[in-house]
């Protein structure tokens, strides 16, 4: 009712810069660790930065961080794995 965007929304839009920066079409995202710093109303443009901070033989650190208007509202740091086949190919046992 009062224009604040949902935390779910957020977190996806967070996950999609961190796999964009690694941006390989076998990656999956395993683990998160987020900080929701601020709510953000409807009208505010939110801006996402994500940049690797580890980069493994398949192991990628990701740290991405939410602004609006050059204020922090979203931290956090996400775990992808870079398989070497599509993950939907994969037979597990």
């Amino acid at each position: 009712k009062k224009g604040m965007i949902h935390s779910g929304f957020i977190f996806s839009s967070a996950n999609f810069a961190a796999m964009a920066a690694v941006n390989m079409s076998t990656a999956i995202p395993v683990v998160s660790k987020t900080n929701f710093l601020a709510p953000i109303s409807v009208n505010d443009e939110a801006v996402f930065e994500a940049r690797e901070l580890h980069k493994d033989t398949r192991k990628r650190v990701v740290k991405v961080v939410g602004y609006i208007h050059n204020i922090k509202f979203f931290d956090g740091e996400f775990t992808i794995v870079v398989l070497d086949h599509h993950p939907l190919s994969l037979k597990l046992v």
